[in-house]
């Protein structure tokens, strides 16, 4: 019935504008039939709506937008403009299923709890941007076009020091290395598949060629950004091309669902994501993971920024999205043509 319609409203991170649209207009003619705006279910899909809908303009923010892959915000960051995507709070099943070929013992299947919003770069971070904050690029692969080349031969000590740097020279940017179940949400956008692929192409050698840089045609170096298909939140390389550092120390994934807002500590070893350009592709899939010292430097490895999400004064709490459905709804009237006469039907007080 209509709680049942309700209940999916909030089930997609992406939200293009013309999901966006839909959703609050379902929404609009849901809080209309339904008991009322009180309703304990109707408050829970607002809530929902309004972190699905995303943060007022960040402080740091260039320019923002919504297209097809839903809501972005551009940073100038030494070095050059960064697209970040935003991605909601939700929930992610990481690992992988017991029949997933290429499966590692360290990738068990539970499903985690991310209970914060947070902006992930479209791309993996660029020689540019890394010489500009930390003055050298370390790379192995220098690029004539360094703006568009992922930097590589980093350690995850050195990724998270850019971080820090960035931090200190842009005040409210909240720029760190995404958690690991951040990562994986990320890469899914809400597929359970070992690879996040486009429509029309299948998870075999052939359709992961299209999404990411591997040994099969890398030829021998990382590649530049954007050179391959985006995933279904508009970013590119989360397969293949550098893999990328996260936060969490390494361990085994938790056995029963848990909340995650923090990274995981206690470990000696940090994680890799991803695969890189000097994997097989069948290493690059989404539950991949390759534990590694914080101090190694890899010409395979470069890193992704993350970056904190400030709701301000207006947080999702989905009290906006029910005045604005409720508004939407009000007027219920309906009008008609007949005979050449325009009719309009009101609906008596009270009903």
């Amino acid at each position: 019935g209509l709680k049942t319609e309700l209940a999916r409203l909030p089930a997609l991170l992406l939200q293009s504008p013309t999901a966006q649209a839909a959703s609050h207009g379902r929404f609009r003619r849901l809080i209309g039939e339904l008991v009322g705006a009180e309703d304990p279910e109707v408050a829970a899909a607002a809530r929902r709506q309004a972190e699905l809908d995303g943060p007022t303009r960040p402080t740091w923010a260039a320019q923002v937008g919504r297209d097809s892959y839903g809501l972005w915000a551009d940073a100038d960051l030494p070095g050059g403009r960064l697209r970040f995507r935003f991605v909601p709070p939700a929930r992610v099943t990481v690992g992988s299923p017991d029949d997933e070929s290429g499966r590692r013992p360290d990738e068990l299947q539970v499903t985690l709890i991310l209970p914060r919003a947070f902006w992930i770069a479209e791309v993996e971070t660029s020689q540019a941007l890394y010489a500009a904050a930390q003055g050298r690029d370390p790379s192995r692969f220098p690029s004539r076009e360094p703006a568009i080349q992922p930097v590589e031969r980093v350690s995850w000590n050195d990724a998270r020091a850019c971080c820090e740097a960035l931090n200190a020279r842009i005040t409210g940017l909240g720029a760190r290395l995404p958690l690991e179940a951040e990562w994986e949400l990320a890469a899914r956008a809400g597929s359970a598949a070992p690879w996040t692929m486009p429509a029309g192409l299948t998870a075999d050698a052939e359709g992961v060629d299209k999404i990411a840089w591997t040994t099969d045609n890398a030829s021998r170096q990382p590649r530049p950004s954007r050179a391959r298909l985006p995933n279904p939140l508009g970013l590119y390389d989360m397969h293949g091309n550098v893999a990328e550092w996260v936060a969490d120390t390494y361990g085994p994934w938790p056995t029963a669902t848990i909340t995650v807002d923090a990274a995981a500590v206690g470990g000696t070893q940090r994680v890799l994501r991803g695969g890189s350009w000097g994997d097989d592709w069948m290493k690059t899939r989404s539950a991949t993971r390759i534990p590694v010292r914080p101090e190694l430097a890899s010409a395979y490895a470069g890193f992704r920024i993350a970056l904190d999400v400030d709701w301000g004064a207006a947080s999702p709490d989905g009290s906006a999205v029910v005045a604005r459905a409720t508004a939407g709804s009000a007027d219920r009237s309906k009008t008609f043509s007949l005979g050449g006469w325009r009719m309009k039907l009101e609906p008596e007080d009270g009903k």
